[in-house]
């Protein structure tokens, strides 16, 4: 897995031929406050609102970064592409993610491309390591053919309880931990190695770098959905792209999506899905009335 990570700086300099400007200059400093926007608190919403962002089987377990996030975004101005990275490493500071120094190998990966169906397709055919090993081809083909504007994918490994590497002998793992074992605490938990984040050039008409950085970092830092979100849940930055033109949409984060990846990445890690939502179901509550109620 570490053998990807290298790669990412030649593939970003392979697909920038492919990519155009489309996004335009933020009227915003990237200085700004994280969150501009809230919404009143209820438990049932936040319940939903983790619960839509949060898709896994029963005793699933949800993967995230364990070592320092890296963003980079290709595809628009040099300077645009600098403001939305440097805006991500924010996010991921506010959120208490663990976030590299400059000059670090990327292992976020924000795309912005003309073509995101052949974008896929290239990549596929070019750069099948930045794919998941478990996705088949076909998987990836019902991906190109997403009519949806932008894509999204975390690259997974896997790790003991004991956060050592799980090993493989003719091809089935091998779990060397002193752990005993538990129906209450895994014995092995996902981790993410890198991500990718797609978007369509013409989907960002209108739109500024921070909206894109911040759509991308929630995209990115955690493997959500836009489309398990719907009108009777709190108003999310990825709600961005799907929004008809001419409505309103968030300018930034919300509180509930800053919250959410704060909860997040403060749940424990060695847990099943039920645990970690019932977590971050108590740190959500706390964090949001917390925040200022907007009129």
């Amino acid at each position: 897995m570490i053998r990807r990570a290298h790669h990412v700086l030649a593939v970003c300099s392979i697909l920038t031929g492919s990519v155009a400007v489309a996004a335009s200059s933020s009227s915003i400093s990237p200085n700004e406050p994280i969150i501009i926007e809230g919404t009143a608190d209820a438990q049932k919403q936040i319940d939903l609102f983790i619960k839509n962002l949060t898709p896994a089987p029963i005793h699933g377990q949800l993967g995230r970064f364990e070592t320092d996030v890296c963003p980079i975004a290709v595809g628009l101005a040099r300077e645009q592409n600098d403001l939305i990275a440097e805006r991500m490493r924010r996010v991921a500071d506010a959120a208490g993610m663990p976030v590299a120094k400059s000059n670090c190998r990327p292992n976020v990966i924000l795309i912005v491309t003309n073509n995101k169906a052949a974008l896929i397709e290239r990549l596929l055919r070019e750069r099948a390591y930045m794919f998941p090993d478990s996705w088949s081809v076909s998987h990836i083909h019902e991906l190109e053919r997403d009519p949806a504007p932008a894509a999204a994918w975390a690259i997974e490994n896997v790790v003991s309880a004991d956060g050592m590497p799980v090993n493989y002998s003719f091809d089935a793992p091998v779990n060397r931990t002193t752990r005993a074992d538990s129906r209450l605490v895994p014995s092995a938990r996902p981790y993410f190695t890198a991500s990718v984040v797609i978007v369509q050039a013409s989907a960002l008409e209108g739109l500024t770098t921070i909206q894109l950085a911040d759509y991308a970092a929630m995209r990115g830092f955690v493997s959500t959905n836009p489309a398990r979100l719907d009108s009777s849940t709190p108003a999310s930055i990825l709600t961005l792209l799907g929004t008809p033109m001419g409505s309103s949409v968030p300018i930034t984060l919300t509180a509930w999506d800053l919250s959410f990846l704060k909860s997040f990445y403060a749940t424990r890690r060695n847990a099943y899905i039920e645990y970690q939502r019932a977590q971050m179901k108590v740190l959500m509550k706390r964090d949001l009335e917390q925040q200022p109620q907007q009129p």
